[in-house]
């Protein structure tokens, strides 16, 4: 071979793997290993994915709780609203329709089985108030003092009211009463105050200042002090109680006869 070609393809040789290097040079380092776009995700995201999913589901145990706790809840909400509704429609009820004495009241306490009760009737636009009395007893001055005065000075032009005493009508047209004679005399001039002044706050008054001295009726210092003190005609008093012609027997044994 002459030796012009042979220096020519040694210098071709040298020229090409020179171009080679430099390629070399220029190209980026790559891994031997190229990441794949599907390979598995690093630590780092796979914590993180975790860390989320462990988030919502505590979010949804607390939404789950508060779920069943408002449920546990809910009855006990429901029942304290119906008690609350009731409540104020009772106290709205009783502010303007109080009937708290309308209706007949026992000033003693009785045994017997067959005591019926009253039986309450509306007179027009009145509503009927009966205290059942006896002159001498000492329930009847605490069902005066405590259930009978209150309730008049409060519904007194509401109801009509009477004074109804208890006792026993015997057959020759007398009464019996439980505390004895005395009794039925005091019974009787309570009656005639009634029959004499019907307005209940001039009776009632006489009434129960005898009675807050019971003992002592039908005492006459008693009955002066009483009638005085009140306004009563002490002459007409006696002259119904004592009248000849029996007024004052005769509105005894009516009121024991309404028992």
């Amino acid at each position: 071979m002459p030796a012009g070609i042979s220096e020519k393809k040694e210098h071709a040789s040298e020229s090409t793997s020179a171009l080679l290097a430099d390629s070399k040079r220029d190209q980026p380092f790559n891994s031997p290993h190229p990441t794949d776009s599907n390979s598995a995700p690093s630590s780092t995201q796979t914590s993180s994915s975790r860390l989320q999913t462990a988030n919502n589901m505590g979010v949804q145990s607390q939404i789950r709780a508060r779920g069943a706790g408002s449920a546990r809840n809910r009855p006990f909400a429901v029942a304290l609203t119906v008690a609350v509704v009731l409540y104020f429609a009772f106290t709205m009820t009783t502010r303007v329709f109080d009937f708290s004495g309308f209706t007949s009241t026992a000033c003693h306490h009785q045994t017997s089985n067959d005591a019926a009760p009253a039986v309450v009737e509306k007179v027009g636009k009145l509503v009927p108030l009966e205290a059942h009395v006896m002159s001498k007893c000492p329930d009847t001055r605490a069902c005066l003092r405590e259930l009978v005065l209150p309730a008049m000075e409060r519904v007194s032009s509401k109801v009509d009211f009477t004074l109804t005493f208890l006792g026993r009508p015997t057959e020759n047209d007398g009464v019996d009463c439980m505390h004895g004679p005395p009794e039925c005399m005091g019974n009787i001039l309570e009656l005639c105050a009634a029959h004499l002044y019907p307005e209940p706050r001039i009776y009632l008054g006489f009434v129960m200042c005898l009675s807050n001295d019971y003992r002592e009726i039908p005492g006459e210092a008693l009955v002066k002090g009483c009638a005085l003190e009140h306004a009563v005609d002490i002459q007409k008093l006696n002259e119904c109680a004592g009248s000849a012609d029996g007024m004052g027997m005769g509105l005894l044994r009516d009121s024991v006869q309404r028992n």
